[in-house]
């Protein structure tokens, strides 16, 4: 009856521990395929009382940033802390809203806003979108900045690693999608015949779509027709 006992308690101890290898794997793949982040705001948001008016300088970007500890995670969040510092050092950009305030006759809103956004947090890979604006009282412009990374080695993807076909091959299904939603009218100058997959933005969608997008002035060079995109399918 003892050696029974003894050995029902060794076949459980063995389950038990085979239970937490697979548990401790679940949680690894788990973790590989997708995270947990946050957002953080930086404010250098300045207001300038001039001798006829004021005027508000908003200037203001919001980053993402990936919770982990894993040498991919920080690796993702260096090259987005490093693009977060880049604009940073530029703000605020108050030296028109200084001088504006001077002789214009009505008080006004400025802004240099970036708004970051997780598109896609799915099957080991992380898509973001960093939305821009500027307006400093003559034209204004915006665009969107846009990174994926894997999740496992940290690595930042192009379009050709993320959707199937040669650099060639999507180059051409860009511009002719591009032409069939906006017509070629729409565009002119050198930046539509300088268009390569492998250099566009770019973020992932659920539903296994990519979003190849293009700021205001990137594709026509008046900035006419303002942010243009198109869809394709994705790996994922």
């Amino acid at each position: 009856m003892k050696t029974m006992m003894k050995k029902i308690a060794r076949l459980s101890l063995a389950l038990m521990f085979v239970m937490v290898l697979l548990v401790s794997n679940y949680t690894e793949i788990d973790a590989a395929t997708k995270v947990r982040y946050t957002y953080k705001t930086y404010d250098k948001s300045q207001t300038y009382r001039g001798k006829s008016c004021t005027i508000r300088d908003v200037e203001k970007y919001r980053r993402v940033i990936i919770k982990g500890k894993s040498k991919a995670v920080k690796k993702i969040n260096q090259v987005l802390k490093e693009t977060c510092d880049g604009v940073l050092k530029a703000m605020p950009a108050g030296e028109w809203a200084k001088e504006d305030a001077d002789y214009r006759q009505y008080d006004e809103t400025y802004n240099n806003i970036y708004t970051s956004k997780v598109m896609y947090n799915e099957k080991g890979i992380i898509s973001i979108r960093i939305d821009y604006k500027w307006y400093q009282g003559g034209v204004g412009y915006r665009g969107c900045n846009c990174f994926t990374f894997d999740l496992s080695t940290g690595k930042q993807l192009k379009l050709t690693d993320v959707c199937k076909g040669s650099n060639r091959a999507l180059t051409k299904k860009i511009k002719d999608k591009l032409v069939k939603k906006y017509t070629r009218d729409a565009f002119w100058g050198s930046g539509f015949d300088s268009i390569s997959a492998e250099k566009c933005d770019f973020y992932l969608k659920k539903g296994g779509k990519v979003v190849v997008t293009f700021d205001q002035a990137e594709l026509s060079s008046d900035g006419a027709g303002g942010l243009h995109d198109i869809t394709l399918k994705s790996k994922y």
